[in-house]
């Protein structure tokens, strides 16, 4: 999907700039859990992120990596 898109599909909607970017990033991270099967390490190469991070970020969105395996 190309983000000109996701962008006008957000103003369309209403949704603001922190709930767009909080949102795309939740997805981003529970998509990379689903395609490694919940392996965080997996996950976060395929983001481009360290582990740690990667581990921070889905604590911030309340992601159990469990739900993924």
């Amino acid at each position: 999907m190309k983000f000109e898109i996701l962008a006008e599909m957000c103003i369309a909607c209403g949704v603001g700039h922190r709930a767009a970017k909080d949102g795309l990033e939740k997805a981003l991270l529970i998509q990379s859990l689903r395609h490694t099967k919940g392996n965080v390490s997996r996950a976060a190469v395929i983001l481009q992120m360290h582990r740690n991070q990667f581990s921070q970020r889905i604590a911030a969105h309340d992601i159990r990596r469990k739900d993924y395996k």
